[in-house]
């Protein structure tokens, strides 16, 4: 009998929190301990899973989301003032700030994992940010899964793509845009999809 005749797989329906959840019981080994089975591998399966908006200017003011993680930022001047919506008065804590997240299926980039990331930088026009969002692999990869689409979206326009090609390390795109616009940050292999919302 083939080792692999009995395995099984599974699909829930869940919550991003959830999954997240989930996850770290996975890498922990704690899910298989409460299953009482060996699960080899979860990732996400659906056609796209977007997530609540991000407010880049909170990062600013170093108000970070637990799902990414901050890897540079640089401290702001006691003289430079944010503005922001319905608030002319705010100052930021940093200038720039570079964070990461990370996202891993087996379906959506062949067990792969690859890093999202968004640098921010306010611009010498006040009320500017600088943004470059950039698509690279996991340290344990070497390159990106040929064909992973990086899209950048303004009122669901796709306003640039960026494709990978068979050996590359790295894709990104540049952007300027005022506080309190919107922009949408797509990954995308195949007929799968991932989608992060953003306020600038």
């Amino acid at each position: 009998m083939n080792q692999f005749d009995n395995e099984k797989m599974f699909t829930i329906k869940c919550s991003r929190a959830d999954f997240e959840h989930l996850q770290e019981l996975f890498e922990s080994g704690e899910l298989n301990k409460r299953l009482g089975v060996e699960v080899i591998d979860m990732g996400i399966t659906s056609t796209e899973f977007s997530t609540e908006s991000i407010i880049l200017s909170q990062w600013l003011k170093g108000i970070i989301q637990p799902s990414w993680q901050v890897i540079q930022s640089n401290i702001a001047g006691s003289h430079l003032t944010l503005v922001t919506q319905g608030n002319l008065d705010n100052q930021a804590k940093y200038c720039s700030v570079s964070c990461k997240r990370y996202y891993k299926s087996e379906n959506y980039i062949d067990g792969n994992s690859v890093e999202l990331i968004v640098k921010i930088k306010l611009t010498q026009s006040q009320g500017e940010m600088d943004i470059k969002v950039i698509a690279k692999p996991c340290r344990y990869q070497s390159f990106l899964p040929q064909g992973l689409k990086l899209i950048l979206l303004v009122d669901s326009d796709i306003l640039a793509e960026v494709e990978a090609r068979s050996a590359d390390k790295i894709i990104h795109y540049g952007l300027t845009g005022d506080i309190g616009d919107n922009f949408s940050v797509k990954l995308a292999l195949g007929d799968v999809s991932m989608k992060e919302d953003f306020v600038i």
